[in-house]
């Protein structure tokens, strides 16, 4: 099969493609460039019509191409219009291998669904091309429930990883970008796992585990340019939502991503620590007034811009320096630790012989607690 090419069928007829590859030890192999289906062009949810692939069985779909920017299923079109009645492009149930190219790629309004589906991507005997990518969105829904996705990397050098396993890539103004995942387990490696690297990219992942997932060289998530993945949630550019989820070890870096974005408290299981996630408010009737339920936790920030309301608190207690004077204030002085202290971010504990007597104007300190609304 190399192209089902639905937007040349007119847009009022039902058209639905089914293949069945019966059989656990049954192969499909596609030496083409793979499945492609836009749709049709009505832009409503009328479910009328509806022009759809449907890849089901026991057995597996391998890909024999080898270009690196093609995808065997392939969904969507830079037309505005075209969201196929509200149907999906795709519905798969089955299994499938690509070695060389990418294996799903969705854009426009296209919307696609996966059930139980073992996705593998790459080799076990050679490293992929760097720019090799499992999954790619760029506009539409993906959808993927159960299953497992594994990237193979042929090589335990983390220097000759592809650089991204699933990449969203969608530009300002696209009114939907997002995969949702629910109970899928991730395998393999990648530089980073999920990457935004367009303006416009969502992800709602809950209750998904790993297998053999990289702590060295393996980061879970990134964006490209300044911005923090959550931190745009209300806008729906780049919300995130990140839930119950249990990952072996690997890197999660905070300055890419803010899982507290989407206006919930959350927890996940990362490697052997529990990550709790919590809104930050700086009281109690805050925290009602943002629906944080009786019971529940948030922190509680408290800025310190003072020398009194630094001397309000026990030795021991721990400080951020959220900003800093110009030149920077030393709080190395008025630490447990000792030495020099100044760059914003760094935190200190106080101690009992000292105090800041604070001379430079700008300074501001967090003092944050675990507090639960009752």
């Amino acid at each position: 099969s190399n192209n089902f090419q639905s937007d040349s069928i007119p847009p009022t007829e039902n058209v639905i493609v089914t293949i069945n590859v019966i059989g656990e030890n049954t192969v499909l192999y596609v030496y083409g460039t793979g499945f492609f289906n836009s749709g049709n062009n009505i832009s409503t949810a009328t479910y009328a019509f509806r022009k759809q692939i449907e890849l089901f069985g026991t057995g597996t779909i391998v890909s024999i191409n080898e270009a690196v920017n093609n995808y065997i299923i392939n969904a969507g079109t830079t037309q505005p219009t075209f969201f196929n009645a509200g149907h999906t492009t795709f519905n798969v149930k089955v299994n499938l291998i690509c070695y060389r190219q990418g294996v799903v790629i969705n854009s426009g309004k296209s919307r696609m669904d996966f059930s139980d589906v073992q996705i593998v991507n790459g080799t076990i005997d050679t490293p992929p091309n760097a720019d090799l990518k499992a999954i790619k969105i760029t506009g539409g829904r993906i959808l993927f429930q159960r299953g497992t996705i594994t990237l193979f990397n042929g090589t335990s050098d983390p220097g000759l990883f592809r650089n991204h396993g699933i990449v969203f890539d969608a530009p300002a103004g696209t009114a939907d970008c997002i995969i949702v995942m629910r109970n899928v387990t991730f395998e393999g490696q990648a530089k980073i796992w999920f990457y935004r690297a367009g303006t416009v990219g969502s992800l709602s992942a809950v209750n998904c585990s790993s297998l053999f997932f990289g702590s060295v060289g393996t980061t879970l998530f990134g964006t490209s340019g300044s911005r923090i993945w959550g931190k745009d949630s209300v806008s729906t550019e780049g919300s995130i939502t990140f839930l119950n989820n249990i990952i072996e070890n690997t890197t999660i870096d905070f300055n890419e991503v803010d899982f507290t974005g989407g206006g919930n408290s959350v927890s996940n299981i990362i490697g052997s620590d529990v990550i709790l996630s919590l809104k930050m408010f700086d009281s109690i009737g805050s925290a009602k007034d943002n629906d944080v339920p009786l019971g529940g936790a948030f922190v509680k920030r408290v800025v310190l811009n003072d020398e009194g309301q630094f001397n309000q608190y026990r030795v021991g207690d721990e400080f951020k320096i959220l900003t800093q004077s110009t030149p920077p204030f030393d709080f190395g002085p008025y630490s447990l630790q000792g030495g020099t202290i100044t760059a914003v971010g760094s935190y200190f504990q106080r101690n009992n012989t000292n105090s800041p007597n604070w001379p430079n104007p700008g300074v501001q300190l967090a003092y944050d607690q675990i507090s639960v609304v009752s």
